[in-house]
């Protein structure tokens, strides 16, 4: 088989190992990671006030901005942290190499950036969270969850965010910041050049991730988790992906940790196995693929109902039938390969 990579091309030979249990029709939607361009958005400075105005007040200067919409921003510290709750809204977050957080949202009039943690050398903001403000006649209230047509964040790249969605359809876009936590109700959770680690919480939507490091937890109630290049950043960084229906596909994954689990969907593994590395991969309902280089060194441990294929010349090999379930162990390569379950 042929992995191609970036520019160049590396010819691996592999060897197939798969578990199959009776299957049911699940419909497994392939996940779309196109990077997309971020087109960054005018933003006016000011050196005497860190929190810019509403542009779509300004003398119809920013005439692309609709009406209702708003755009603020405030410099903090590089590695800020920037947390809030939405509702019902796309978000968008990219990294960049300003020392400041702007945000921008349709179909809301006001905003408010609270301070609530600074930086002890430089005083900058360190914890920022995002507030909406809605008018009431007169009078001004603070909307801890911000609702619009669209939320669009700019941070520094080496910001971590925090995104709680309260209810509806709320997606979630993230690229190239240090860190990111991610829990909606629902809607499609996708990630790129997180560098920390990511948690990621959906009940009815899909997750994605590729070139990402540190550790990953995703789950999702009902849709797909599809994971490409991921790595370690520390020792110890693991890989965790759960999900009720739906399944889970995996290439090139760097942690030694992984865990993948599956009420009724397939699971996937392209990849390699590491030294000392543990390797979960359960279903109850669905097909367990694994393809690995011939190289590669495990010890199996295996329990299926169903029927179960290898084309590695496994040794000490044991089966053992419990009812309906056949339990089966076996060794390949050296003892201190990992342990595949």
């Amino acid at each position: 088989m042929q992995l191609h990579r970036h520019n160049f091309k590396i010819t691996v030979l592999v060897t197939v190992f798969s578990i199959l249990f009776p299957l049911t029709a699940v419909s497994q939607s392939a996940v779309n990671c196109k990077e997309k361009k971020h087109q960054k958005k005018k933003v006016v400075s000011s050196v005497k006030v860190p929190i810019r105005a509403s542009f779509h007040k300004t003398n119809g200067i920013f005439a692309r901005f609709g009406v209702g919409d708003t755009e603020k921003a405030i410099a903090v510290s590089p590695k800020v942290f920037v947390s809030f709750c939405v509702s019902s809204a796309p978000v968008k977050i990219n990294g960049w190499k300003r020392k400041e957080v702007r945000a921008f949202v349709k179909g809301r009039e006001d905003l408010k950036f609270r301070v609530r943690e600074r930086n002890r050398s430089d005083k900058k903001p360190a914890w920022v969270e995002l507030l909406g403000v809605e008018k009431e006649g007169r009078t001004r209230v603070i909307d801890s969850c911000i609702s619009g047509r669209s939320v669009e964040l700019d941070v520094p790249y080496g910001a971590s965010v925090s995104i709680l969605g309260k209810s509806g359809q709320t997606s979630v876009e993230i690229d190239s910041i240090k860190k990111a936590k991610v829990d909606i109700y629902a809607g499609d959770i996708s990630v790129s050049n997180i560098s920390y680690g990511l948690q990621a919480f959906t009940k009815e939507g899909g997750v994605s991730v590729r070139n990402s490091s540190g550790s990953m937890n995703m789950q999702t109630v009902s849709g797909n988790i599809v994971a490409f290049e991921t790595d370690i950043n520390e020792i110890g960084d693991s890989f965790k992906a759960k999900t009720r229906s739906g399944s889970i596909t995996m290439q090139s994954i760097g942690q030694k940790d992984v865990e993948a689990s599956s009420i009724s969907g397939s699971i996937n593994y392209v990849g390699t196995t590491k030294d000392y590395g543990n390797y979960s991969f359960t279903t109850t309902n669905g097909l367990i693929t694994l393809a690995l280089p011939s190289a590669a060194s495990f010890k199996l441990k295996a329990a299926y109902g169903g029927s179960f294929i290898s084309e590695f010349p496994l040794e000490d090999i044991e089966k053992e039938a419990g009812g309906s379930t056949v339990y089966l162990t076996g060794m390949l390569g050296s003892n201190n390969g990992a342990t595949v379950t």
